[in-house]
């Protein structure tokens, strides 16, 4: 994963070719990164979607709306096919004194940030979403306790890793706190977002820049 100049973390695919002297030994190296992010493909899906005002205007991903309809299509995979899928619930930590301290134009940029690294660290099966204020939603469709659990991580060290850039070559970073929940029969949606709730903020009252998972 590459920093991009707006601050999110890029997927990328990495080719090392060495570089040998006269006598064959490895004096360097070539590297050669091709961006695997699909990033045409799922701008012209945004774009679709815009039309049908499921875009969140400040972050450019799916809106709560667009999260609900995710939500919906994904219970009916489990009730009618009993194909299970998991969700990941992501608060930025400490949000408010980024605004504070830098400004709302900061943190807007922050906010989009964060969503892009979260958006380019799931599959590309899986639904990234702003579901409100600082937190972002992912559904998952087919992640088990493990997959969630990687996926989460990855997010997680993503997000600490990324930054943007101000004025006077002022970096600004956070960390996040995410919660996921595995779907389970029979349980409605607004309990298994409150089971992902439940795991995000004992992130929270752990320290921060943590991930929990319930099966």
């Amino acid at each position: 994963f590459l920093h991009h100049k707006d601050g999110h973390r890029v997927p990328v695919e990495v080719r090392v070719l060495p570089l040998t002297d006269s006598e064959g030994r490895v004096s360097g190296a070539i590297e050669i990164f091709a961006d695997r992010s699909d990033r045409a493909e799922l701008l012209a899906e945004l774009e679709s979607l815009r039309k049908e005002s499921l875009i969140d205007p400040l972050t450019g991903l799916g809106n709560r709306r667009f999260a609900d309809m995710s939500l919906d299509s994904a219970f009916r995979g489990l009730e009618e096919t009993g194909t299970g899928f998991g969700v990941l619930m992501l608060d930025i930590d400490r949000f408010k004194a980024v605004n504070d301290e830098y400004g709302h134009q900061a943190g807007d940029r922050v906010l989009r940030m964060i969503g892009w690294t979260m958006a380019n660290a799931v599959r590309r099966r899986d639904s990234a979403a702003r579901w409100g204020g600082e937190e972002f939603l992912v559904v998952a469709p087919g992640a088990d306790l493990a997959i969630l659990s990687d996926m989460a991580e990855r997010a997680r060290i993503l997000v600490q890793r990324s930054w943007i850039t101000l004025e006077g070559n002022r970096r600004v970073s956070v960390t996040a706190s995410i919660g996921g929940a595995v779907a389970r029969p029979g349980e409605g949606k607004d309990r298994l977002i409150a089971r992902a709730d439940e795991r995000l903020y004992a992130c929270k009252r752990a320290g921060r820049n943590r991930v929990e998972v319930d099966g």
